[in-house]
């Protein structure tokens, strides 16, 4: 377990350095530690243990500020966020639209069952059922199901708001290839491949 929270200082040390941040994430997976996409319910300004695991913080989110953070903390310490039309009922009088947005598309809200595409096109609506709702039961306000973007918007929006892609793997359509050819990802990579050749794959943002 001391490698868990070894990593969670490092980690929670390393904001602000996005480059530091993923190397520290890169360590962690080869000491066997893996992080969990942030919870509107657990996360908190840390990269918080939870079992086997870490979770993502959610001061570690694009426009998510320690004011923020505390807020959704006092919040939920009253009574636990039970759906996604209940969190943002609750949340939106106190956080605005686009700190929603960047939770959302960093997955804080995925543990309510729908699609990123789905709560991000309803959210006006669920904000407005919020404030003019009051007198209507959250069990009549239906939230449809819209799909979910594709695989490559998905990576994007977590880019944007994470600084990396951390929990959509860009490879995963590539998967059969990289087992059959034996091929290392990047996070593989570790000391004991030291003076050999090896190979890997991976995918290449941008060339200088």
């Amino acid at each position: 377990n001391y490698p868990k929270y070894f990593i969670s200082v490092l980690l929670t040390s390393a904001f602000g350095s996005v480059t530091t941040l993923r190397n520290y994430i890169r360590e962690g997976y080869r000491l066997g530690v893996q992080i969990r996409m942030p919870s509107i319910n657990y996360s908190t300004n840390i990269f918080e243990p939870d079992g086997e695991y870490l979770l993502f913080p959610l001061l570690g989110i694009k426009h998510v500020g320690i004011n923020t953070v505390n807020a959704i903390i006092d919040e939920r310490n009253s009574k636990p966020f039970s759906s996604y039309v209940d969190a943002v009922k609750r949340l939106s009088s106190s956080i605005n639209k686009r700190v929603l947005e960047a939770l959302i598309f960093a997955g804080a809200f995925d543990e309510f069952g729908y699609s990123r595409k789905t709560m991000i096109e309803q959210l006006e609506n669920v904000i407005a059922f919020s404030q003019l709702g009051s007198h209507i039961d959250e069990s009549e306000f239906i939230v449809p199901d819209l799909g979910e973007y594709d695989q490559e918007d998905l990576l994007q929006k977590e880019q944007d708001v994470l600084g990396f892609s951390l929990f959509h793997d860009p490879l995963k359509p590539f998967e059969n290839y990289i087992q059959k050819h034996h091929l290392l990802r990047p996070m593989q990579i570790n000391q004991r491949y030291l003076n050999e050749t090896i190979r890997f794959v991976a995918k290449v943002s941008s060339v200088r």
